[in-house]
């Protein structure tokens, strides 16, 4: 894997930050998201070329 690639698919500092106030943003107004991986890598909108994952 290049490294281009490797740090495309890295979060930085900031993102982590940016997701966890999200997520408390969300838990403040009521939502419920699990802590718990799932163990799968998904996959969405490899076929246009703008393939995003989350797990």
């Amino acid at each position: 894997m290049s490294s281009t690639v490797k740090r495309r698919l890295t979060l930085t500092e900031q993102n982590l930050q940016d997701i966890d106030q999200r997520l408390a943003d969300l838990s403040a107004k009521g939502v419920k998201a699990s802590q718990e991986h799932s163990k799968e890598l998904n996959f969405s909108g490899c076929a246009s070329g703008y393939c995003q994952a989350w797990d």
